[in-house]
């Protein structure tokens, strides 16, 4: 009894202690996630999700022609130009894995917060769970339909919360048990035949569908850097953890690999880019 006392109040600490997770933290609660369904409705089929996401960005009358929207993120109150290889060196690895300088295009701590508080907001409003076309239209939203940099602000939000790596870039992205745990029933889940744990699932998803759109968006100007990280990304997350591991010197290593979901968040990144005329 002392010692299930003792527990229940080490979980109740962990649950609302708001710092930087351990390993073994991260673990169990990896293992809790992988387990809990509930409040989880499955994302639409691959299709449906393309689909979603093609008639969102055409009722915001968003072209290919408006290069400077697919090319560049807003955050600072000017376009900054996104570089494919930043890009691709920031969606491999947490910023707490190595003392690399944040990258402000890819990290933007205020939006991402926005965007995580949006998602949790509308969840509990209407008592389940939001799809990814749903996380994208909030995430247009926020990046002023900049289609590019809504898929890196949903995927930044979605690792923030769903890892709590990124605490280097301050408190806004420093999160407890209790509010991953609220995340976790907050974005819906992918089919059995993909589920590992849903927060994974769901950033690995928006990591894969950002370099997608980006690495067609810019490939013009960055062809040779588009057609190779794209490779990278296509070829799984075998290779991909091998690449994460050179830019962290083998610090944190992944504790479930997500293959499924990495490249069905690749095709859709570029289909939707392709889709749109």
């Amino acid at each position: 009894m002392a010692f299930s006392s003792l527990t229940e109040t080490r979980k109740s600490v962990m649950g609302t202690a708001r710092r930087p997770l351990s390993a073994l933290d991260i673990s169990e609660l990896l293992t809790e996630f992988a387990i809990d369904t509930r409040a989880n409705i499955l994302n639409p089929p691959h299709d449906v999700t393309a689909q979603l996401i093609l008639s969102e960005i055409r009722s915001r009358h968003i072209s290919k022609q408006e290069q400077q929207r697919w090319a560049c993120v807003p955050w600072n109150g000017s376009d900054e130009k996104i570089n494919l290889w930043e890009l691709f060196n920031f969606l491999i690895c947490h910023v707490d894995d190595h003392d690399i300088p944040i990258p402000g295009a890819y990290l933007p701590v205020d939006q991402t917060r926005d965007m995580i508080d949006h998602v949790l907001s509308y969840s509990e409003r209407m008592q389940r769970a939001l799809t990814i076309p749903e996380q994208y239209d909030i995430a247009l939203n926020i990046a002023d339909n900049y289609p590019t940099a809504g898929a890196i602000l949903a995927h930044s939000a979605s690792r923030a919360i769903g890892r709590n790596r990124e605490t280097r870039a301050g408190d806004k992205l420093t999160f407890t048990f209790d509010e991953m745990r609220q995340w976790s029933r907050a974005v819906a889940r992918f089919d059995d035949g993909m589920h590992r744990e849903t927060p994974g699932d769901t950033y690995h998803y928006w990591a894969c569908f950002t370099m997608g759109m980006a690495s067609k968006s810019l490939e013009e100007d960055e062809r040779i850097a588009a057609i190779l990280c794209r490779s990278l990304f296509f070829h799984g997350a075998q290779l991909m953890n091998s690449a994460r591991n050179v830019v962290t010197a083998n610090k944190g290593s992944l504790l479930y690999l997500h293959e499924e979901v990495d490249r069905l968040g690749l095709e859709t990144g570029i289909e939707v880019y392709e889709g749109i005329s």
